[in-house]
Formats: structure tokens, sequence, C-alpha cells
């Protein structure tokens, strides 16, 4: 069996932005209301490809709006992230991409995702969404894990 390997995309970059936003609602943590929690295994090592996981759902709630909480959130996310501009190294405005992630949140806490099975195809034994939390609420910190 060949080893599959996935190439760094604007996927995976906007699962890393949905990790770094920030909520007025945050108190005791600046982003508590970010997309997932990178959380650890069973025991203690960090889970491998978290955010490839989540842009791989990303990429199936672009093409499948049911996925979303409503569809104003879905329409909001697709018109920001059509217009997210090509990066080139030393000329990064990273304000568009700071708001398609914030406009991704609510599929990130939606039902849907709780619901979501990876494909064991290309994520070893498939399953959930790492990290997934339901609603609008408020997450601590992520734990430090140990490497893989």
């Amino acid at each position: 069996e060949d080893d599959l390997s996935f190439g760094d995309d604007r996927w995976r970059s906007l699962a890393g932005f949905s990790r770094k936003v920030k909520n007025d609602a945050c108190a005791d943590y600046k982003y508590c209301m970010r997309c997932f929690i990178r959380g650890c295994n069973p025991d203690g090592s960090s889970i491998p490809y978290v955010e490839y996981k989540w842009s791989y759902f990303f990429v199936e709630a672009l093409t499948d709006g049911s996925l979303w909480p409503t569809n104003d959130d879905y329409q909001t996310f697709k018109s920001d992230y059509e217009d997210l501009p090509t990066c080139k190294m030393g000329k990064i405005d990273t304000s568009k991409w700071e708001q398609a992630a914030a406009d991704i949140i609510p599929l990130c806490r939606g039902d849907a995702a709780g619901a979501f099975t990876l494909p064991s195809s290309l994520f070893k034994g498939g399953g959930p969404l790492p990290g997934y939390t339901k609603g609008m609420v408020p997450m601590a910190k992520d734990p430090s894990c140990n490497p893989p």
C-alpha cells in the first residue's frame, strides 16, 4: 500500500486561521470561540493531521450548503472565501483570511460537524472530526500534547 500524503493548501491554511479566531466574548482566553480543540490522544500524544481533517470537511461544506447551520452562514462564507487573495511571500494581507476563518465558526460548531465521519481511505481509522465542540460556547486553551 502506498503512503498517502497531503500537500499544503489554502484549506489547511484556513483550518489554521480558524484556530486563531478572536472573539470579544472570550474573557479568559482570546481564542475561546475558535473552530476546534487541538486535543491529545488517550496516551497523551498529539493527534496528527488535525488541520487536514478539518480542511477535508471544509471542502465538503463548500460544495454542500446543507452542512451549514443556516443558508446565510453558508452564503457569507462562500462569498468571503471566493474573495480570498492569492498570497505572495512578503506581500500577505491576512485580513480577508481572518474574516473567512471567522465566517466558518458556525460550521465548525454545528451539528453536521459533530456527525461528520472522515473517510478511512484518506485518514487512518476514519472517525469523527477531532476536537469538535457543539454550539457557540467558550472553549479552554488546547492541552499540551506529546509529539506523536
